[in-house]
């Protein structure tokens, strides 16, 4: 295996490798806010929350706030009428308003990445509150001419947050403003940087549907307002900067889940139908997914010449690579030579019988090499060699008589053997041993 496909190989491990393990230990901090879904920081359980004990009706509204005043008390949208508050600006459609009237207090709900109403948006939003019902706004930015048609803000140095927040490790925590009491909320997790609700003060013109009173209802540990409650009309208007607090996550731990009780009774749908806005959290998807955009991607797209430059360039540099890839040439190996080690080859050689365990043909080599010891060393032949000539052949060789007994002991054995074992081999070589060493 080359190099090259090697590291290509374990990059691939890791890429893999690091997937796999981000996938069972990392916490999901997506923000899609969606009812459906149980990801930490959806709302699924609120809207659960506030809908599966409401006795009223239950309403989606899917399109955008735009009202025909000419309407004797029911507020329904202009059918076939496009309000382009920006390029993402869906049509209006009026099929959620056909069954509501005046007689049927609401309690409009909306959860949102953004909320940016505009014009005759927000002054329809505003007539709706005062008519009597009751509206309940979230979002990590609601748009700054909405704020500002409601309550004037002195502090307006952090006004814009983009999308997701930025997320700081810590612990939230959050006081809920009761008639009497004051209830506290925390849970370990992170604290979202969005725009702040503080710096707030009443317009000094309270005529026409403004605000004629306010208060805070939640607070975090820094005192600033999370949940503010205005007074327009014979409505109420809630605004709600931060909907991490309306998330799974944050009303599933511990005994969280009391806000949510709190949240049904303040915003009283035991007696009220429910209006859940789902067109302003899908025009915010839509939204997020234009700013995710880069500009980079934004230029090229805008110019058909320069798409059409920079694909080429990208499909050029494929083509230069593979083949620059096929014209390498990949070094061959340099082998070094081989040494004549007769030793090792001798040792080798030695080892193979060994390994196949053929114990005979060893005691053979064995005794073989004795008898060429005894005629290449002192021209002993092997017929000379027996029981009556030992005396003589040690006192010739300096050998010991015993020692020269033992052999000749073993060398009997061998040929009285058809097969030996590995137990008459090691003998037969300690005998040998003693005898060279005497």
């Amino acid at each position: 295996m080359s190099k090259t496909k090697f590291i290509s190989i374990m990059l691939l491990v890791a890429i893999i490798g690091s997937v796999v393990l981000s996938c069972k230990s990392k916490f999901n901090k997506s923000f899609s806010l969606s009812i459906n879904s149980t990801n930490p920081y959806d709302i699924k359980f609120f809207y659960d929350q506030l809908t599966k004990d409401s006795t009223q009706n239950f309403y989606f509204m899917e399109s955008s706030w735009y009202f025909d005043q000419s309407l004797d008390g029911e507020y329904r949208g202009e059918d076939d009428i496009e309000y382009e508050v920006d390029s993402l600006m869906l049509p209006v459609d009026s099929s959620h308003f056909s069954d509501v009237t005046t007689n049927e207090r609401e309690t409009y709900v909306v959860v949102s990445r953004y909320f940016e109403p505009e014009g005759k948006e927000i002054q329809a939003i505003k007539d709706y509150v005062a008519q009597g019902n009751i509206a309940f706004v979230s979002s990590f930015f609601i748009g700054t001419e909405f704020k500002d048609s409601l309550l004037y803000f002195v502090d307006n140095d952090f006004a814009r947050s983009s999308f997701p927040p930025f997320l700081m490790p810590d612990t939230l925590r959050v006081n809920w403003l009761g008639d009497s009491t004051v209830t506290p909320f925390l849970y370990p997790g992170h604290v979202p940087i969005v725009p702040a609700l503080d710096s707030a003060t009443l317009f000094s013109d309270t005529k026409g549907y403004r605000v004629s009173s306010f208060d805070t209802l939640m607070l975090d540990d820094r005192k600033l307002p999370i949940i503010l409650r205005l007074n327009v009309g014979k409505g109420r208007l809630y605004l709600c900067s931060n909907p991490i607090v309306l998330s799974n996550y944050f009303l599933l731990h511990k005994e969280n889940y009391r806000l949510a009780n709190l949240l049904y009774e303040e915003l009283e749908l035991a007696n009220r139908n429910l209006l859940w806005d789902k067109y302003y959290n899908s025009l915010s998807k839509k939204r997020n997914e234009a700013d995710s955009e880069s500009q980079l991607w934004k230029i090229i797209n805008q110019y058909p010449g320069f798409k059409w430059a920079f694909y080429t360039l990208l499909v050029g540099a494929l083509l230069y690579f593979m083949m620059y890839s096929r014209r390498i040439v990949q070094e061959v190996p340099i082998l070094p030579k081989n040494k004549n080690n007769a030793k090792a080859y001798i040792r080798t050689l030695a080892g193979v019988y060994w390994q196949r365990g053929d114990d005979n043909s060893i005691a053979h080599k064995l005794f073989h090499q004795f008898y060429e010891y005894l005629y290449m060393q002192h021209q002993i032949n092997a017929s000379e060699v027996k029981e009556e000539n030992i005396d003589r052949i040690c006192s010739k060789i300096g050998k010991s008589p015993e020692a020269f007994r033992n052999v000749l002991n073993a060398l009997q054995d061998y040929n009285g053997s058809k097969k030996i074992n590995k137990e008459q081999l090691n003998r037969y070589y300690k005998y040998l041993s003693i005898f060279y060493q005497s």
